[in-house]
């Protein structure tokens, strides 16, 4: 079996995004594959924005839950 995931991000400003990305695909296609035995055929990383303070992420996220 086969899987295809998606993401959707933010990043802080003066951030790498490309790194940021690169990292987030490798890092989710190794976990999934090793927790579920699925094959990982692509993992898409949306940067939906940018953030110029922690706080604004950490409220982002508190809503996202």
């Amino acid at each position: 079996m086969e899987a295809a995931i998606d993401l959707r991000i933010i990043v802080l400003y003066e951030t790498p995004i490309h790194e940021v990305c690169r990292m987030l695909q490798q890092n989710v296609r190794e976990a999934v594959e090793s927790m579920t035995g699925l094959r990982v055929v692509e993992v898409n990383v949306k940067v939906e924005g940018v953030s110029f303070k922690d706080d604004e992420i950490e409220d982002i996220s508190s809503r996202a839950k």
